[in-house]
């Protein structure tokens, strides 16, 4: 039976913001972002709140991630490569100066390198992997080849020419986008981060309630097994303000598929989209969304981040909304609020502790975008209070 929506109420002042300290039971009250120890929440650093729900992320530089001075982008995942030791971080990006509005006819995936999981990634060298059309990269090492997949969306031809936006502005206005239909999502495949990079498989979803197949965010297991999460179109009447969801399927041969969807109904409720299951050092996962599809349920600078959380990767808790925002705290002591955050994606430790964040940052408006990074905290800095919630405190 699905539960009511949760959504977070934020205390007003960061040094009475909670870390922990709620009433539980067993882990599960406390979000699985931490453990229950006589009867009161014990968060990890990386998550806070008296639930351990919100993110809990360090002061950041506003240089990190990748930002192409007069470009845009909308956020990516990077991996590092041992050889080189660098960072290799892959990420939508809108050519020709055009910003995120001309995303159904511009994006193409790029790949930049950094010395820093959180950046700044080098935008004077970055390399195209996929031409328009191409968006929601989401990168990941199979277990059992080791071989890099490059998933998303789009073959790397538009279906319409793009455009070429040169001096002009991003629009302050929120329209309407339609999204090119997708029935596949595509992979590309390297043995190493830097490639070269072969884009020769796609996967064709199985036909259930699903349909306009979108965001993939696989997790593969070392015995073969793939799970593939997705958000997806026609969602059941009533299950919120925009008609995308979160579904799930399973491959038990591989990551090539064959697929079979799970259920008949999406995971969590309400409408979400851009989903990011990862599964941490306890072996619980967690999931994250935006929980604003076309900007239906929260306006300009709200948090409307989805975290739901589970043991099996199959059944899901209630998703909380405002786990994240567009709230970033600073090193130097000030706050940057900024309109909308979207794709979140998550960069983890050999461990399974999670590094860093990956989100599309839309800063004046949503469609000045960037590909935002920004570590978790850790217990150190936890300790030196240099970690908050992007959140309004």
């Amino acid at each position: 039976m699905m539960l009511p929506v949760v959504v977070a109420t934020v205390l007003s002042v960061r040094s009475s913001f909670p870390h922990g300290g709620a009433a539980c039971k067993t882990d599960w009250d406390c979000s699985l972002g931490g453990i229950c120890v006589n009867s009161l929440c014990n968060c990890d650093p990386w998550f806070t709140g008296a639930n351990c729900t919100f993110l809990n992320l360090v002061d950041a530089d506003t240089d990190w991630g990748f930002q192409v001075p007069a470009s845009y982008s909308w956020g990516g995942h990077a991996s590092y490569d041992t050889s080189s030791k660098k960072w290799f971080g892959f990420f939508a990006f809108m050519e020709d100066h055009c910003s995120l509005q001309e995303w159904t006819t511009n994006s193409a995936i790029v790949m930049a390198s950094s010395d820093k999981s959180e950046g700044p990634f080098d935008t004077t060298s970055y390399k195209i992997i996929n031409k328009p059309w191409a968006h929601n990269p989401f990168l990941v090492q199979d277990p059992v080849s080791e071989d890099w997949l490059l998933w998303h969306i789009g073959d790397g031809t538009s279906p319409k020419p793009p455009k070429n936006c040169s001096g002009a502005k991003p629009p302050s206005a929120v329209p309407a986008s339609t999204p090119p239909v997708a029935s596949k999502l595509f992979v590309d495949t390297a043995t190493n981060l830097p490639g070269p990079w072969k884009s020769e498989w796609y996967i064709l979803m199985e036909e259930s309630w699903t349909q306009d197949v979108s965001n993939p965010s696989p997790f593969l297991f070392k015995n073969g097994t793939a799970m593939l999460y997705f958000s997806t179109a026609n969602c059941p009447p009533g299950w919120g303000k925009a008609p995308r969801c979160i579904s799930q399927a399973r491959s038990t041969t591989g990551w090539q598929g064959p697929y079979t969807v799970i259920g008949t109904e999406p995971i969590v409720k309400p409408e979400s989209e851009d989903p990011m299951v990862w599964r941490d050092h306890r072996g619980n996962f967690h999931l994250f969304t935006n929980v604003n599809t076309y900007h239906k349920r929260c306006l300009s600078g709200v948090p409307c981040g989805g975290h739901s959380w589970s043991r099996d990767g199959i059944s899901w808790s209630t998703q909380f909304i405002g786990a994240f925002g567009p709230v970033i705290h600073l090193s130097n002591g000030t706050v940057w609020n900024n309109s909308y955050i979207e794709r979140p994606q998550v960069v983890q430790n050999d461990d399974g502790t999670p590094l860093t964040f990956y989100t599309g940052l839309g800063r004046t408006t949503y469609y000045d975008s960037i590909s935002w990074a920004q570590p978790f905290c850790t217990q150190e800095l936890l300790e030196q209070g240099r970690c908050a919630p992007t959140v309004p405190l």
